[in-house]
Formats: C-alpha cells, structure tokens, sequence
C-alpha cells in the first residue's frame, strides 16, 4: 500500500509536459453531478453526502486505461479497464470500466477530449450514479 501511494505521489510530482500525450493523463477533478428527479443534472459537488470532490487527482494510464488516486470511476472494474479509443487530434480518449459489487453490475467510462488544443484536456467521467468534469494533462 504505501509502495502504491508513493508510486502515485512520485508520478503526480512529474512534469506534467514529459507525460502530455503520451503515457499517463493526470487529471483533476472540478465538478460532480447527478440527476435530479425531474432529470436534470444537479451539482452535487458540495455538500455533507458529497464530500469535497473539487480538487481531487488521479492517473489515466493511457495504455492500459488504469486509475490511480482518487479516482472517480474504474475502480471496481472486475475484468480490468478497456481503452475503445486511444484519442488523437480530431477524437476523444475513451475507457471502459465493467464490474459487479454486491450482486449489482456497474458500467463507467471516462472521456478526455484529446483533441483539444488546450494543454489542460476536459474530461467527462460516468459511474455510480454520478457525472464527474475536470481536466488532465
């Protein structure tokens, strides 16, 4: 556990440009939302159920599509993760994150818009109920 988030703390410490593009996406976390009931996307970023989401990190292993950190999806994936799309200049990064917890089956991705010409790259994330937005470089 402690090699793992010293392994974590040490790639997050990296500069960012050796890794844009290329092996790892490290993101950030801005904003959480989820539906409401009369199904519109509501902010649950702040409050006492939601906890301080605003700010976390993680890792994208861009290969792979494995997560790292306080990640907001991928976690429970029992088969591991499946990259759909690698993502170029003109599509988006995608990962594909299956699992089963407790008898319920889950299904999560992410998205980073690679072909931004931005350096910071937006991402959506999906899972658990929750849409996740923020950026990785």
């Amino acid at each position: 556990m402690i090699r793992a988030i010293v392994a974590i703390v040490g790639l997050l410490a990296l500069p960012s440009t050796s890794f844009a593009g290329r092996e790892i996406y490290s993101c950030e976390i801005n904003e959480r939302y989820t539906v409401s009931a009369s199904g519109r996307l509501r902010d649950a970023t702040k409050g006492a159920a939601a906890g301080t989401v605003r700010g976390m990190r993680f890792i994208v292993v861009r290969e792979t599509g494995r997560m790292q950190g306080d990640a907001p999806v991928g976690l429970g994936a029992d088969a591991g993760p499946r990259v759909l799309q690698r993502g170029n200049d003109e599509a988006f990064y995608i990962a594909l994150y299956i699992g089963k917890k407790n008898n319920y089956s889950n299904l999560e991705a992410i998205w980073v818009e690679e072909f931004s010409s931005e350096r910071r790259k937006p991402f959506m994330a999906v899972g658990a109920g929750f849409v996740y937005t923020g950026t990785c470089e």
